[in-house]
């Protein structure tokens, strides 16, 4: 049993029945046997995706390795925007605003991952007024909540615009 994969490149469809402008077509084939394709997939190729586009050419390559542009800043942002003043602005707002969204992804990552893990040990984690974290026992957290040291405060997202509904309400320690 044969296995074929045909990739053609440059098919041209005209909307009659008579289509005389055909571009030219390239075709890459390749046939292997059901073991040679298993082989290949597994060890020789690496992935099914690498089987598919055995044959393609280089043409698009510079879709593949297009620099990178996160938070409005990077070498690809000039690329993205194209020319267009509106997203050239937006890049820039977000590149203003890059420090606090990435806070906003440390601390969400922190009360996402590690509450219920200090749970397990008897702690309570609690949001500092400095923004860093500290743990409480349960004895201590207990006597400052009491005292109306510590609140819960609702977790926000994109520089507080948004309810972050993926985390539970944070502790946090009063001035």
């Amino acid at each position: 049993m044969l296995l074929t994969l045909t990739y053609v490149q440059g098919l041209s469809f005209g909307s009659g029945t008579n289509n005389n402008n055909k571009k030219s077509e390239k075709a890459s084939t390749l046939q292997l046997s059901r073991n040679g394709f298993l082989r290949a997939v597994t060890i020789g190729s690496g992935s099914v995706l690498g089987l598919l586009f055995a044959g393609v050419d280089g043409a698009n390559a510079d879709v593949l390795q297009s620099k990178g542009c996160a938070l409005g800043v990077g070498e690809g942002c000039d690329d993205i925007a194209g020319g267009n003043e509106l997203i050239r602005k937006l890049q820039g707002q977000s590149a203003a605003k890059k420090e606090v969204y990435i806070k906003e992804a440390l601390d969400a990552y922190n009360m996402k991952n590690y509450p219920d893990f200090f749970q397990t040990i008897g702690q309570v984690l609690v949001k500092m007024p400095d923004g860093g974290f500290n743990t409480f026992s349960e004895d201590e957290f207990s006597k400052l909540k009491a005292a109306g040291k510590i609140t819960t405060e609702k977790p926000m997202a994109m520089g507080g615009k948004v309810a972050d509904l993926t985390q539970k309400p944070i502790f946090v320690m009063r001035e």
